[in-house]
């Protein structure tokens, strides 16, 4: 129950949230990219950013 408590709020969030592997890989974005950003999800998923730390 909590994890799917978890998942909804940041499904819902208006806040940008990403998830970066330490390569600077995006793993994940929340949904709030798209509406805010304009960013399609699925064209971003797997490339590299320059946010990892170095």
């Amino acid at each position: 129950m909590s994890e799917e408590r978890f998942r909804s709020l940041i499904q819902n969030a208006s806040d940008l949230i990403m998830i970066l592997d330490e390569d600077g890989t995006i793993r994940y974005e929340s949904p709030a990219t798209e509406r805010i950003l304009g960013y399609r999800l699925e064209e971003r998923i797997g490339k590299t950013t320059d946010y990892a730390a170095g």
